[in-house]
């Protein structure tokens, strides 16, 4: 059996995603399908918000944080290991983190794909609700999952109906989970300090959340 020399880096163990198709992508990052595996996604950092936040004219800040634009994915790992350690009835509704890959493209969050009923990728809650598919039963899953992340401690930095979609669980049940926006993005983590001001913060976004769903509501039935 061979090894490869601690500190070097075989060409053909560095993912290929520049020629690939994004699954999906967001201001910040890019979601490629994994190469070798049907079940996982890697979420890459996108090169134009690499170089405006954190190039030559990014700030001051930015520019001298130790993991620079990889601090995202710190933020992102913290939030599931403090699910791990204190609020184990939350990882249902998070992503499941499988680890780190090196691609051509940087560093990757690889992640387990969340996909529905019909094997497709999950759809998400803005999508759900726009196409008149978000009935009472699925209003009380999102219930479910919002009183779920009230009580534990995960810090909530963006929930807006993009960022969770509606998957299966083991047993084939729906189920709300969390695909982006966890962590503190402030340089003094107030809400990750203060678990009161965390609560505070994330009842806010529940409420601006159930306010869009609402409104959403109204105009498909005002059409």
């Amino acid at each position: 059996m061979s090894c490869t020399a601690v500190g070097t880096e075989q060409p053909e163990d560095v993912l290929k995603l520049k020629d690939l198709q994004p699954f999906s992508q967001g201001a910040q990052r890019l979601v490629f399908q994994h190469p070798h595996r049907q079940d996982l996604l890697i979420k890459v950092m996108r090169r134009e918000y690499v170089d405006s936040r954190f190039g030559p004219q990014g700030s001051f800040h930015n520019r001298h944080r130790r993991c620079r634009h990889y601090t995202l994915i710190m933020r992102e790992l913290k939030e599931y290991l403090v699910a791990c350690a204190r609020s184990a009835e939350c990882l249902p509704y998070m992503q499941e983190i499988v680890g780190l890959s090196h691609t051509d493209l940087g560093l990757g969050l690889v992640v387990r794909k969340v996909c529905g009923r019909d094997g497709l990728p999950a759809p998400s809650l803005s999508r759900l609700v726009r196409q008149g598919t978000f009935d009472d039963a699925r209003a009380a899953l999102l219930d479910r999952f919002l009183e779920t992340m009230l009580d534990s401690d995960i810090v909530i930095d963006d929930l807006n109906p993009g960022n969770m979609v509606l998957g299966i669980d083991g047993t084939g049940a729906e189920r709300f989970v969390l695909i982006d926006g966890a962590g503190s993005s402030t340089f003094i983590p107030l809400k990750g300090m203060v678990g009161a001001f965390n609560q505070w913060s994330k009842r806010r976004y529940f409420a601006r959340l159930r306010a869009w769903i609402d409104e959403e509501r109204r105009k498909t039935t005002a059409g």
